[in-house]
């Protein structure tokens, strides 16, 4: 598999800013965790009435979302004390 570019791209101080306020004080862990739960039920539902079109355009972007989020945790994990659900 070819190495990928590397990003080239920065992000504005606005953006970071606004990011590392949302995690400071969101666990990036429980809103990762809240929603794959959401997703999960959603499928439930609507895999029972019938697949929607778009549901492969969601599901690689939720995937990509879920990886993002997971990053946000490791590199956010000691903003915040230890959760009491672990």
């Amino acid at each position: 598999m070819p190495a990928s570019k590397p990003i080239t791209k920065k992000l504005s101080p606005t953006l970071t800013s606004a990011l590392c306020r949302y995690y400071a004080t969101h666990h990036a862990a429980r809103l990762s965790r809240n929603l794959r739960c959401m997703l999960l039920d959603y499928l439930a539902y609507e895999l029972g009435t019938g697949v929607p079109l778009y549901i492969d355009e969601l599901l690689w972007q939720l995937h990509d979302l879920f990886e993002l989020l997971d990053v946000v945790e490791e590199e956010t994990n000691d903003w915040h004390p230890p959760s009491k659900d672990g």
